[in-house]
């Protein structure tokens, strides 16, 4: 008992974002997929998955990125991605940035932040990551983004040696990350996708973001980076997107009386604002949240 204790007071010295994990509550607004949208998009990431745990010598692509502008309900297919990936025991860590948020708007505390999840989720990672930062604390609490993931990450992966099943990392909205974004944020993928290209490691990586800015992207172009990077843009799934934005409207409009009323009195009402959103999930939440 006095070991976990002991070894718990380590890992809660680790500096971390604690509102970047996919269920808190600053990420209650993307946590809303209306049931039965976005189908063929996660009929896609489950082809992924299902890949990348096929067993030891089976990787394929360990890092998946999603793209798509804003508004195009990106951060709703990760937030429902993780949800399902813990369901499944497969979730080891989430981090979801968000513009204006200390903590959150700053990849300063990333790894810190990635590793303590780890130690949560993963048995085999627990005492390697509580090592580690035994080690790691006594230099300083909020260290330098490659120091952190070297302790913090990248050494307590390389204690896996035996073949173990994958363990998945969502990151989104990398483009809100507004502090030092331009110096850091290369920086911060560079060392992740290292750690999920590595042979032998169990990390995989789901990334969603902008297509702009252009200086994370350039990172999926690097030699050592692009033949394990499968890039999909959330506009292959155009064609669904009108279907799924109608059966949106159309489940909130059935929640009340009120709503039904008027839209029985408008029968053209939801085709409308269907039209009008142009295949934007935002404008049509928004609008019909009004």
């Amino acid at each position: 008992m006095q070991k976990a204790e002991e070894e718990e007071r380590v890992l809660n010295s680790i500096p971390r974002a604690d509102r970047a994990h996919y269920l808190s509550d600053a990420n209650a607004m993307k946590a809303r997929l209306q049931e039965g949208t976005r189908e063929r998009i996660f009929e896609s990431l489950d082809e992924w998955v299902l890949a990348q745990s096929q067993g030891a010598g089976t990787r394929g692509q360990p890092v998946r990125v999603l793209v798509g502008e804003a508004g195009t309900g990106k951060s709703t297919v990760a937030s429902e991605f993780a949800k399902r990936l813990k369901e499944r025991g497969l979730l080891g860590a989430s981090f979801f940035f968000t513009r204006g948020l200390a903590d959150l708007n700053s990849p300063t505390k990333f790894f810190a932040t990635v590793a303590w999840q780890l130690a949560q989720s993963q048995p085999a990672l627990r005492r390697a990551v509580v090592d580690a930062a035994r080690q790691h604390l006594k230099t300083g609490a909020l260290q330098q983004l490659e120091r952190q993931f070297e302790d913090l990450l990248g050494k307590p992966l390389s204690s896996i040696t035996e073949p173990h099943p994958p363990i998945f990392v969502v990151v989104d909205g990398l483009d809100e990350c507004t502090e030092e974004g331009p110096q850091l944020v290369p920086s911060l993928l560079r060392l992740l996708l290292s750690a999920a290209v590595r042979p032998g490691s169990p990390l995989r990586v789901f990334l969603a973001s902008r297509p702009e800015p252009q200086y994370i992207h350039d990172v999926f172009t690097t030699s050592d980076v692009k033949p394990h990077v499968s890039v999909t843009s959330i506009q292959e799934f155009r064609d669904t997107v009108n279907r799924d934005i109608e059966r949106l409207i159309r489940a909130r409009v059935a929640e009340n009386m009120t709503s039904q009323e008027w839209s029985n009195a408008n029968p053209a009402a939801v085709s409308t604002i269907v039209h009008k959103s142009e295949e934007l999930f935002i404008y049509a939440r928004t609008a019909i949240d009004f």
